[in-house]
């Protein structure tokens, strides 16, 4: 029952009852002078919204996070992490051609894989979604199909998580290859 919280919720389910009692009163109003009755355009159009809000504010809800743009480190900040500790983390993208290596020292403890992947600059690195679902889909050209794309460990181990649920609260390094999905 959390849409009954929701103010949207509340307006359109309102709403919905107003126009089932507007539309019966057009009929039994109307009804005896013609055979076909038809509820006016208004009703039709509140109705319409109402669905709408019904639909859009009924459901589960998620925290408002401001979504970081790539390269974009202002959200990994010390206020999010308590007591702003730093760590060092690096980050090896090995691509089908080359390896690049880059470190970061600034990197609060408690930051996600995807606030370190935003702040990479070196390479472009795209990420579709935020939080839990945000996804490596590029990095340097190189773009995630249906059957192979980037996948990463920390220190060695595979991610039992993605990006954007996997914190790191020491010293690390996160290796990107890319490669089958198959095989997993």
């Amino acid at each position: 029952m959390a849409g009954l919280c929701n103010p949207f919720c509340l307006i359109a389910r309102a709403a919905i009852i107003a126009c089932m009692r507007n539309i019966n009163k057009f009929q039994s109003k109307f009804t005896p002078r013609c055979s076909v009755s038809r509820p006016p355009i208004d009703i039709i159009t509140i109705g319409l919204l109402a669905v709408t809000l019904l639909i859009a504010g009924c459901g589960t809800s998620t925290p408002d996070t401001p979504d970081a743009a790539p390269g974009d480190t202002s959200a990994v900040t010390a206020s999010d992490t308590g007591d702003g500790e730093t760590i060092k983390v690096t980050v090896v993208i090995q691509g089908k051609d080359s390896k690049q290596e880059f470190t970061r020292t600034d990197i609060h403890a408690g930051s996600t894989v995807e606030d370190v992947m935003r702040s990479i600059d070196e390479v472009p690195v795209t990420i579709t979604g935020s939080g839990v679902t945000a996804f490596i889909s590029e990095i340097d050209g190189v773009s995630t199909t249906s059957t192979e794309g980037w996948k990463y460990k920390i220190d060695g181990e595979h991610a039992e998580k993605g990006i954007g649920s996997t914190k790191l609260d020491a010293p690390a390094t996160i290796s990107w290859v890319f490669g089958s999905y198959e095989g997993e």
